[in-house]
């Protein structure tokens, strides 16, 4: 598939008012992101974690917070001012961020499942409630999750193009439904009842 080139090429966006480009968005987020890491003194050491490993971390995190945000749902959300309770629902875009995030930092950057699971609670928990953050992931919202990758599908080429233009990933979205479909079966097989990224071995797509 073509990738997208120019960024004014590019039609997804993340807010309103004024409109603004998801892919400039995630770049102005990792841009302050790594200007306020630059400015603090952080103890590595103490954190058991490298200072480079640190940075990948961070440069994930920032790129693939909003990553459910390229859904048609979401992008439909933010055109339209009476929305259903499930159109509501499935403009939801935060946990599976989170599980693309782990994804990207295990099979693409080939991170640890304890380094990756920070990228995952980073982007779970930066807009959720913690008050209910068990509640939101309970295993009934693996099929919202599903249901919103279909809506990402139709927006495959702009998001490989988005991806690949800021982490230089081939054929993301094609991978992340491999892995969607492979987590799905074992969640069942299994029968748990919350969903865990740890639950999940990562296999090379």
């Amino acid at each position: 598939m073509k990738k997208i080139d120019s960024i004014n090429s590019f039609s997804l966006i993340s807010h309103t008012e004024p409109d603004r480009k998801l892919i400039v968005h995630l770049r102005e987020v990792y841009k302050k992101a790594k200007k306020k890491f630059d400015e603090l003194d952080i103890n590595f050491k103490l954190l058991n974690i490298s200072k480079d490993e640190f940075k990948q971390l961070l440069k994930i995190a920032c790129y693939c917070h909003d990553f459910g945000k390229t859904s048609i749902y979401f992008q439909n959300k933010l055109k339209k001012d009476n929305l259903s309770i499930k159109e509501k629902k499935l403009s939801e875009h935060g946990l599976i961020s989170a599980f693309f995030g782990y994804f990207v930092a295990i099979n693409e950057f080939q991170l640890d499942e304890r380094l990756a699971s920070f990228v995952f609670m980073a982007i779970r928990y930066h807009h959720l409630n913690l008050d209910n953050s068990e509640e939101m992931q309970k295993v009934d919202e693996l099929e919202k999750i599903l249901e919103i990758f279909k809506g990402i599908k139709k927006n495959s080429k702009e998001v490989d193009s988005i991806y690949y233009k800021l982490l230089k990933l081939e054929n993301i979205t094609e991978k992340f439904e491999k892995f969607l479909n492979e987590y799905k079966n074992r969640v069942f097989m299994e029968d748990i009842d919350y969903i865990d990224p740890y639950f999940f071995r990562f296999k090379d797509y």
